[in-house]
């Protein structure tokens, strides 16, 4: 399936988002790590490849359930807004898609959290100056709640419980991708962020945001 989403055209592989993409996440969350590793590649190329407008409509359309669902579906959005780039600015859904993102940092699990947060990051990564940022945060009319949520993920230069989650299936999943070598930030690829020191354990372990 990646492989199909990543080889074709979007002419050829648009119109088949909508059918795939509920099983393809439900499948990234499958305790099986082969099945679910295989499905978050297929998640990553569809987001990678397929038309930006067409992947951003697919993805608001899923049900949110469980946290797991929750979080793939938040990898789906910090790929589309890797991938979307300098276009970011002039995307005709980008309220929409700040907005839903920022919201998943209210989440209750602290995976959801750490995946907005990731996505939050990436979009400062793929801003070119701090005032095209400002413009972006700008543009998805952000109350002030939610705008201080985002300043303290901009803000916070303690990113080694977030440095773990690049050891996890996302983060192997996005080496192995496209995306994975497209763009090295300051975060390293797709806003995994570079650790100042070199941190043990699991992600999201004993519940910490690491903010």
């Amino acid at each position: 399936m990646a492989t199909m989403f990543g080889e074709l055209s979007p002419r050829d592989t648009d119109n088949h988002i909508e059918i795939v993409l509920p099983t393809i996440i439900k499948r990234a969350t499958d305790t099986n790590k082969f099945i679910s590793e295989g499905a978050e590649k297929a998640l990553i190329a569809i987001c990678n490849n397929c038309t930006e407008t067409r992947v951003f409509a697919a993805l608001q359309a899923q049900a949110q359930k469980s946290a797991i669902y929750k979080e793939k579906l938040c990898l789906g959005y910090t790929v589309l807004i890797e991938r979307l780039a300098h276009k970011l600015k002039n995307f005709r859904d980008l309220e929409r898609l700040v907005q839903t993102v920022v919201r998943f940092l209210s989440e209750g699990a602290v995976e959801v959290r750490n995946q907005a947060k990731y996505a939050i990051l990436t979009m400062q990564s793929v801003s070119g100056t701090q005032r095209e940022l400002d413009g972006i945060l700008l543009k998805a009319r952000l109350n002030e709640n939610q705008m201080e949520k985002v300043r303290k993920v901009l803000s916070s230069e303690d990113f080694e419980s977030l440095s773990n989650y690049a050891n996890t299936r996302y983060g192997a999943s996005m080496r192995a991708s496209p995306l994975g070598g497209a763009r090295h930030t300051q975060y390293n690829a797709v806003g995994v962020a570079v650790p100042k020191h070199k941190v043990n354990g699991s992600y999201g372990a004993s519940g910490s945001d690491g903010f």
